[in-house]
């Protein structure tokens, strides 16, 4: 329960007013979630009222400041809280962190990250470039035709299910540790998303794909191992829902069974551009400042009719941590009784 003379107006609404007792509550710009207070009264008391609790003073300082009956400040705070317009006025830009960044930002130090990519050359060689020429002095690696990028290509399946199989192929990229890695597809490939994912919580990098798949460009989710959504989840939420079930897991299957032959779907440099542009940008954002828009969210632009949103990718319960399944060829117990006293011993009771 909020308290009332401990509130603010969050920090994503601005005010707009139209004339002191008609005010607007907006935040967002293109889509923007607006709400119109009117004072029917007409005191000119909404506006410098609106403007105190913005301000985080308490009920008593606005009344006295604006000259005004305190219930009617109150009444005003009613209706904030009523539409979930206010919070918690305790610590200022804490609070604005904690409302509106934790989502987004897990980790405190990204700037010692390096950053690998890894992908099609048209798409890698563009996201270089830009991300070059925002960090001038870090590493950034094209790892195309190295011993890490041709491990990636050619794992299977039952390679990762197998934890001390898994332990060996993930040492590849033990290199790989203080880094973000970026994999950029002209073609979906759920496969190769699926290893990268399960290598990352091994090894411990954070990563990030973009790849166009039929109609839409995505990009995302941000991936931090044991601590945000992962693209195992991404697929389960949102990719299957998206496509047609049955047609995908016979694509997956085909993938499994090296049957998919990749006739080069060459795209065209302004969706090449595309791609890379907003890729680069979720990349820069994560360096910078250790926060992107694509942590438990996937950006999705379907083409045909340029729709972008954002899709809520939020962790699955009980959903694989790793790619391990250690119970996987049990039958029956490590310590079988039947081995200690005897079949039949068992029998003749």
């Amino acid at each position: 329960m909020l308290d009332k003379d401990n509130t603010r107006l969050k920090s994503e609404y601005s005010i707009i007013a139209h004339d002191p007792n008609t005010v607007e509550l907006r935040a967002g710009v293109w889509n923007p979630k607006s709400i119109t207070m009117t004072d029917e009264n007409h005191n000119d008391s909404l506006l410098p009222i609106l403007l105190g609790i913005q301000q985080g003073n308490d009920s008593q300082q606005i009344a006295k400041d604006c000259d005004v009956n305190r219930s009617e400040v109150e009444s005003v705070v009613d209706s904030l809280l009523e539409a979930g317009l206010v919070c918690e006025n305790q610590s200022g830009a804490l609070n604005d962190l904690v409302e509106r960044q934790l989502s987004m930002r897990m980790r405190t130090d990204t700037s010692s990250e390096d950053i690998i990519l890894v992908g099609d050359s048209s798409i890698v060689s563009l996201l270089r470039q830009q991300l070059v020429s925002a960090f001038p002095d870090k590493t950034v690696k094209d790892v195309s035709g190295s011993p890490e990028e041709e491990k990636l290509l050619h794992i299977q399946d039952d390679d990762l299910t197998d934890g001390l199989e898994r332990e060996k192929i993930s040492s590849v990229f033990s290199a790989w540790g203080n880094a973000l890695v970026v994999c950029a597809l002209e073609n979906s490939n759920p496969l190769l998303f699926r290893h990268l994912d399960v290598i990352s919580e091994v090894v411990g990098f954070n990563w990030i794909h973009g790849t166009v798949d039929g109609p839409y460009i995505f990009i995302g989710p941000t991936i931090i191992p044991r601590r945000s959504a992962t693209y195992r989840d991404l697929e389960k939420r949102v990719m299957l829902n998206l496509q047609e079930l049955a047609s995908y897991q016979k694509f997956k299957t085909a993938l499994a069974m090296d049957r998919v032959h990749n006739q080069k779907n060459i795209l065209s440099p302004p969706l090449v551009g595309l791609l890379a542009s907003f890729l680069a940008l979720e990349v820069i954002n994560w360096i910078q400042a250790g926060a992107n828009y694509t942590v438990n969210k996937v950006l999705g632009i379907y083409l045909p009719t340029m729709e972008i949103a954002y899709h809520e990718v939020l962790p699955i319960p009980g959903s694989e941590g790793s790619g391990a399944e250690p119970d996987r060829d049990m039958e029956t117990l490590y310590f079988d009784p039947r081995e200690w006293l005897g079949t039949d011993n068992l029998e003749s009771r």
